[in-house]
């Protein structure tokens, strides 16, 4: 009687164990689908093992599509060194708590996505795996980009303007235009020409091209 009376206990205990087991899996996933943002799980050998809602109506496919190494094919080529420490199973220390990445959306646009991501460790420890969140970062980026390109524009037309501020002749106007703009476009040869606005084309009997000192 006291094998059995034991050996009940532990299955009763077992059962109780996996209820609770399933139910906070399903309390996690109610949670992470909420979330507004791509949630995700991976082991340590960068095998996606769970994705909330977000994640999936960013590919836009079934769940079993994305899992598994699935989700690697819609990851940008050039930025796949960013993924040794998690492909390696490298400890924790050597992972970055987030990195920048480009991520093939459903319709094939590239998005440039933030993943910011916390080691799981076991009991003892040792590295299972990681839990993250990505955010989508496309807009910023861009929006620093074309900010950045403004003031090289409007740095280079200051300084033009300085250094033909003391030429009078039209030919060394133009020479110091040819020159500058051939150094900020690192070419050896710039072309220029008269604009016809009402046809919105350059004439190419006027058209010109110099040979930059670079």
């Amino acid at each position: 009687y006291t094998n059995l009376l034991t050996s009940g206990v532990g299955l009763t205990e077992a059962r109780a164990a996996e209820a609770a087991l399933r139910v906070s899996e399903a309390q996690f996933r109610t949670l992470a689908d909420s979330v507004p943002s791509p949630v995700f799980m991976v082991a340590a050998d960068a095998i996606l093992e769970f994705a909330n809602q977000a994640a999936l109506d960013f590919y836009a496919r079934p769940e079993a599509e994305v899992l598994g190494h699935g989700w690697l094919r819609d990851l940008h080529p050039e930025d796949a060194a960013m993924l040794p420490p998690v492909v390696m199973g490298r400890p924790p220390e050597d992972c970055p708590v987030a990195f920048e990445v480009r991520l093939r959306r459903h319709d094939g646009a590239w998005r440039w996505m933030t993943l910011s991501i916390r080691p799981r460790l076991d009991g003892e420890d040792r590295l299972i795996g990681y839990v993250g969140l990505a955010f989508d970062i496309t807009d910023s980026r861009e929006a620093l980009e074309a900010l950045a390109r403004q003031e090289r524009r409007q740095s280079f037309l200051l300084a033009l303007s300085d250094r033909l501020r003391n030429l009078s002749d039209a030919d060394a106007v133009m020479a110091e235009v040819q020159r500058s703009l051939g150094e900020l476009l690192g070419v050896g040869r710039v072309g220029y020409g008269e604009v016809d606005l009402e046809r919105g084309v350059i004439d190419a009997a006027d058209h010109r091209l110099l040979e930059s000192p670079l």
